[in-house]
């Protein structure tokens, strides 16, 4: 089996986001809101699915889900955020 086949079946970034955010109750704006010291459970199965499913890399998630350290942002604009 190539990779056409695969790709025909793989979920899309903003599908699996809006599954998880569904699944677990939440908004899709609060998937993207990492917040120090606090366990976000949606948003880890959110960048878990997206690796493993929609064949993203590491650097590629970060442009979705963008980490914060002090006042300097890593990561672009999420395009999802308020």
């Amino acid at each position: 089996m190539g990779g056409y086949e695969t790709r025909i079946f793989r979920p899309t970034v903003s599908s699996a986001i809006k599954a998880v955010s569904e699944f677990y109750k939440v908004y899709e704006d609060n998937l993207f809101q990492g917040k120090r010291g606090q366990r976000n459970e949606a948003r880890q199965v959110a960048m878990y699915l997206i690796r493993e499913l929609c064949d993203q890399s590491l650097k590629e998630i970060q442009e979705f889900f963008p980490t914060y350290c002090g006042w300097r942002k890593f990561g672009k604009a999420n395009p999802h955020a308020v």
